[in-house]
């Protein structure tokens, strides 16, 4: 939990760097395997709002998340079908399609948006090795 905690911290304090230029930036992950979902929005140079889970069933829901700033509506509809702590009374953890869900309430949906950048060779994934 304290890992996931210094990477929220870090990566949404970044978010609020890059806002102060671009006025809202947001964040989101998944593991693969729904280990831990994380999701933030910062604007001008404020997180506005992050949460955070960590279930790796060892420990209790209520003592492994995070969570800063007012809900969204996005996350208001999400909690309809998955517990989000403090807004759900049951259900199961989070998942990658909850995550999308509100990404795409929030911004945009993120698979469309990295496709579209594949498309105009902005950006390049590779699973080759280095060559040495």
């Amino acid at each position: 939990m304290e890992m996931l905690d210094e990477c929220l911290r870090n990566l949404s304090e970044f978010a609020a760097r890059l806002s102060q230029r671009f006025g809202k930036t947001y964040g989101f992950g998944d593991h693969q395997g729904g280990i831990y979902n994380f999701w933030f929005m910062a604007e001008n140079g404020q997180v506005t709002r992050k949460y955070a889970v960590y279930h790796d069933g060892l420990y209790e829901y209520d003592q492994s998340y995070i969570s800063a700033g007012e809900p969204t509506e996005a996350e208001v509809q999400a909690a309809k079908r998955c517990y989000i702590n403090g807004l759900s009374t049951g259900g199961c953890y989070p998942d990658g399609a909850n995550v999308r869900e509100i990404a795409t309430n929030w911004v945009l949906d993120p698979q469309q948006f990295s496709q579209r950048l594949v498309r105009a060779k902005l950006i390049e994934w590779s699973l080759r090795k280095p060559v040495a």
